[in-house]
């Protein structure tokens, strides 16, 4: 390497380099804010909310789990009486306005908590009939209103069923 590029990289590291400023800000700020808000208010953006998690690990200072994220027995009690009744973000507007819809989805499946399949036969088989000529579309606007589209693509991947495939034929 010349001369200039051994410098060039030397002032390349020196700024990539952890000050130790930041690292202060880490420390004092990590019990009262996300490293997202951490890279975002006090670091104005100039490290990313990976490289200050990868940076708080390094330090050795763990995130404890915050209050709102641990569940009661009570809470838990709630969920497994309702989880049939209501989907992840029904259950947590009526019943859990202190979590997130993704702690109480986690919490379901970490308890193995499953609702019931919400597909018929009948609407499996109608899938299973047309599926593999129909899109998806054309499919939820005759044959399964009551279906989203995404539903659909994911019930024919479970079921193995091929996808109405467009075809530009040369002649």
């Amino acid at each position: 390497m010349s001369e200039k590029q051994i410098t060039g990289l030397a002032k390349y590291l020196e700024k990539m380099r952890w000050k130790s400023w930041e690292l202060n800000v880490i420390k004092r700020n990590h019990k009262d804010y996300s490293d997202k808000e951490i890279s975002k208010i006090f670091l104005k953006g100039k490290r990313s909310e990976h490289q200050v998690r990868r940076k708080r690990c390094e330090m050795g200072i763990k995130k404890t789990m915050q209050v709102h994220q641990v569940w009661t027995p009570e809470e838990v009690q709630i969920l497994k009486d309702n989880y049939k009744k209501y989907n992840q973000r029904e259950l947590q507007e009526k019943f859990f306005p202190n979590k997130t819809v993704e702690q109480v989805r986690s919490a379901k499946m970490s308890r193995g908590l499953h609702r019931d399949p919400v597909w018929t036969s009948q609407e499996v088989e109608l899938l299973m009939k047309y599926g593999p000529t129909m899109k998806r579309q054309d499919l939820q606007t005759l044959h399964l209103p009551n279906k989203s589209v995404d539903q659909i693509s994911w019930t024919k991947k479970y079921y193995g069923i091929k996808g109405y495939q467009v075809h530009n034929k040369k002649d």
